[in-house]
C-alpha cells in the first residue's frame, strides 16, 4: 500500500466545501461556553486572530462573515443613549415637582 493510497483512506474527501466569491475557504466558528460574555470571547477571538495573521502568509484573506458582538454594542450603544436621555429628564422632572410641592399656597 502506498502513502498516497494510505493517505486518502484516513482521510476522506470533505463532505462540503465552504466558498466565498467562488475561492476555497476555511469556515471556522467559535460558540462561546454558557456563562461566558459575549462580548469578552469576542474581543479575545479577534486577538487571538491577528497573531494569527501575523504568523501565516501574508496573501490570506482573513473575513469574519457573523459577529455577534456587534448586534450587543449595538444595543448597547441605543441603552447609553437612552439613560442619557431619560436620566437628565426625570432629574429636571424631579426637582420641577419638589419645587412646586414645596412653595407655600
Amino acid at each position: 500500500m502506498s502513502l498516497r493510497s494510505s493517505a486518502l483512506r484516513r482521510n476522506p474527501p470533505p463532505a462540503y466545501l465552504n466558498r466565498i466569491n467562488g475561492q476555497p475557504t476555511i469556515r471556522l466558528i467559535v460558540h462561546k461556553e454558557k456563562g461566558t460574555s459575549t462580548l469578552k470571547v469576542a474581543r479575545d477571538v479577534k486577538l487571538k486572530l491577528e497573531e494569527v495573521k501575523r504568523e501565516v502568509p501574508r496573501d490570506l484573506i482573513f473575513r469574519v462573515v457573523d459577529d455577534e458582538s456587534k448586534e450587543i454594542h449595538k444595543s448597547l450603544k441605543e441603552l447609553y443613549l437612552l439613560v442619557g436621555i431619560i436620566w437628565p429628564l426625570s432629574l429636571f422632572l424631579c426637582s420641577s415637582s419638589s419645587r412646586a410641592s414645596s412653595r407655600p399656597s
